[in-house]
């Protein structure tokens, strides 16, 4: 996957390790990816903005993922981005700084977002979070508008 900026231009690309396929057997302890930067700056967010078209939305929500399938599924409704794992990169916190937040990661994921709530939430206009047990890059779309659009809009 490409990882773009905000204004779209390319920074890095993630590399996924698909388990099944690998010839290999790996370590629990294997990452499933790894992002590589190539243009990116000390001062630029850390972050994979999903490509899509400019929304008409004036709310100030910002909605955090794991992976830039779900980013790029929830995208299409509310901004969304993703943050390449199921940490918050700190040179990205000025720019969020400016919204209120979504943390939605993956369904094992639950406790890692309460941490990362706990932790980050003074930097945010407000923080929330919303439990799934799928995730949104696997959801139908009526079960992404059930379980995630109608909560943030």
């Amino acid at each position: 996957y490409s990882v773009l900026s905000k204004a779209g231009s390319i920074l890095g690309y993630v590399a996924r390790i698909y388990k099944d396929l690998h010839m290999h057997k790996l370590s629990k302890d294997t990452p499933k990816a790894k992002t590589y930067w190539i243009n990116k700056k000390d001062t630029t967010p850390s972050l994979a903005f999903p490509y899509h078209k400019p929304l008409n939305y004036v709310n100030k929500n910002y909605v955090l993922v794991e992976d830039i399938p779900s980013a790029i599924r929830i995208a299409r409704h509310v901004p969304s981005v993703a943050l390449l794992g199921n940490r918050i990169p700190e040179n990205s916190l000025n720019f969020l700084s400016a919204y209120h937040i979504f943390i939605i990661l993956d369904a094992d994921a639950t406790s890692q977002s309460i941490a990362l709530a706990k932790k980050y939430s003074l930097f945010f206009q407000s923080c929330k979070i919303i439990a799934i047990d799928l995730d949104p890059k696997n959801m139908s779309e009526d079960a992404l508008r059930k379980n995630i659009i109608d909560k943030i809009v």
